[in-house]
């Protein structure tokens, strides 16, 4: 994914009910803006598909999306992943949306739970919200030809947050690892909170650097595969993780 250069502005609203196109308006958005991502907090089902299709045609001068081409992920998070979240230094945003310019003609569009960095423009309020990004660097065609390209979620070069559970044995953590390893998937951090007394099983949460989706799936079906894997409980995207560290939002 992309780094958002800078935040352009946050406008944020306590309504359940939104009206993206409004909230565009109020922040006298314009094309001159080179606006390269949008991303949008929200509750309830206020943010379709739909939606998302539409608002890529206003933002970017570029076809409506068809619902087909953007990922959708309305599972709801346990609240074990919101207090690993916090550990790492994120915040759980239960339904979020991300609508971005990864290069020219080439776009991300998906509906899911993500972990946000705590000082994320969109990470400490309550209520809905929408945070425009700008790329003033970038050369942006006034209008796109017909056929864009929307990465399917699996193609994107993402951070992934992973919790899983295992069993409590000698070595098993480097067994765990080992598939991630073999497919070139570096760790940004890593979490097992103490065992409980008794308990043959343990969680870990892990933070993983920008891979692609493929990647990480053949890893994470070799870990399924291990005796010592319970079950892989949580898969779901950072923002806000470099290769190389953290990203700093201003």
């Amino acid at each position: 994914m992309a780094k958002p250069e800078f935040l352009v502005q946050a406008i944020y609203a306590p309504q359940v009910g939104i009206n993206l196109q409004e909230w565009l308006e109020y922040a006298n958005w314009s094309i001159r803006d080179k606006l390269s991502s949008v991303q949008i907090r929200f509750s309830g089902s206020a943010v379709t598909r739909e939606h998302l299709g539409q608002l890529a045609n206003r933002v970017f001068s570029i076809r409506p999306l068809r619902p087909e081409e953007i990922s959708e992920n309305l599972q709801d998070p346990a609240e074990v992943d919101s207090a690993f979240a916090s550990e790492f230094g994120f915040t759980l945003i239960p339904k979020f949306a991300c609508l971005q310019e990864i290069a020219a003609g080439k776009f991300e569009a998906w509906i899911n739970p993500v972990l946000l960095p705590q000082n994320h423009p969109l990470a400490d309020k309550v209520s809905n919200g929408v945070a425009l990004f700008s790329n003033p660097s970038a050369t942006f065609p006034e209008f796109y030809p017909i056929d864009i390209r929307v990465l399917p979620f699996d193609e994107l070069e993402l951070a992934r947050y992973i919790r899983l559970t295992i069993d409590d044995q000698p070595s098993v953590l480097s067994e765990i690892l080992d598939p991630l390893a073999r497919e070139e998937i570096n760790i940004h951090e890593f979490r097992q909170p103490e065992l409980e007394k008794g308990s043959p099983t343990t969680q870990v949460a892990v933070i993983l650097n920008p891979c692609s989706g493929l990647s990480l799936a053949r890893a994470l079906q070799a870990i399924q595969d291990l005796p010592v894997c319970r079950s892989i409980d949580t898969v779901l995207p950072v923002l806000g993780v470099e290769r190389h560290g953290m990203v700093k939002i201003p």
